[in-house]
């Protein structure tokens, strides 16, 4: 894939999307999607992104005889999918993700893997969306970027809540422990601030762990530990054929150049049956720091 700002490629997006209003796409309009999608990736790397098959991505793209040139668009709703697309690239140049053959194989063979896109590509399927950090920030709240994707996201997916867990204990130690927290604050002071705020901040919850033994029992011991959490709809129960995901993140060094350290976040996707037994044992933990914090808010008013 060929390097190309997320700006850009967005850009480029709205600009096709514009063209759908035509009602009628000809050969120019088919061979601009072409040449952007390109820039995505290949058919087969977009495909489960968009939820559409690979011959589909063909039909869009197909130049046709000059006298029949004239066809329907694409859809708004299946075009504006390629901003998962879009996140997805982002967040690999965030991360300086590494081609398939470079990641941990170790890992690959023994527990199923997810990059923070896959992560973020699945939460179109969810009820609700869980983010747990023991002390590392928030990306949304330190990346203006992934905040802007985010935000976006948020604005395509109106019925999915957000719920951010992070420690706010006083005896840790602040300076790796608190990043989570004054990650989250930086996220949810940028949020209030958009026009119309209250169509996106009614649906992020936090959650701040504030009692040690709390934090212990849901897992958060160490100030690198980070999970995150997917409960379904019914569409991703039907996609995924599960209730919900949950994943545990670590953090590889995957530069075979012992001189040069090139970091990795991998997330480890636990097997269903132990992701139910996970979200059961610590659902009510974090369900009564909800209550708490609902509770001292509405002391303060």
């Amino acid at each position: 894939m060929s390097s190309h700002s997320s700006k850009d490629l967005e850009q480029e997006l709205e600009d096709i999307i514009a063209s759908c209003q035509s009602r009628a796409w000809n050969n120019l309009h088919r061979q601009t999607l072409r040449k952007f999608r390109e820039k995505l990736g290949s058919p087969r790397e977009i495909v489960h992104a968009l939820g559409i098959s690979i011959p589909t991505v063909y039909a869009w793209e197909k130049q046709l005889p000059e006298n029949d040139q004239l066809r329907p668009p694409p859809s708004e709703k299946q075009l504006r999918k390629f901003t998962r697309v879009i996140a997805e690239r982002h967040f690999s140049s965030t991360f300086n993700d590494a081609r398939p053959e470079q990641r941990p194989v170790l890992y690959d063979v023994l527990m199923r893997t997810r990059t923070a896109a896959d992560i973020m590509a699945r939460a179109a399927f969810c009820s609700s969306m869980w983010a747990i950090r023991s002390g590392r920030p928030f990306l949304v709240g330190v990346d203006q970027k992934t905040f802007e994707i985010m935000v976006q996201f948020m604005r395509d997916n109106s019925k999915t809540i957000f719920y951010f867990g992070f420690c706010d204990l006083p005896d840790f130690d602040g300076t790796r422990h608190g990043r989570a927290k004054d990650s989250y604050e930086a996220f949810w002071r940028k949020l209030n601030a958009l026009p119309n705020s209250e169509k996106l901040t009614n649906r992020v919850v936090p959650i701040p762990i504030r009692r040690e033994d709390d934090a212990l029992r849901i897992g958060l011991s160490d100030p690198w530990i980070s999970f995150a959490w997917a409960e379904y709809s019914e569409e991703g129960r039907i996609e995924f054929h599960r209730s919900c995901d949950v994943w545990m993140e670590f953090i590889f060094d995957i530069s075979k150049n012992p001189q040069e350290e090139r970091k990795e976040p991998v997330w480890l996707e636990l097997p269903p049956d132990e992701a139910e037994v996970w979200r059961e044992k610590r659902l009510p933990i974090l369900k009564r720091n909800i209550a708490t914090n609902t509770t001292r808010k509405s002391c303060r008013k």
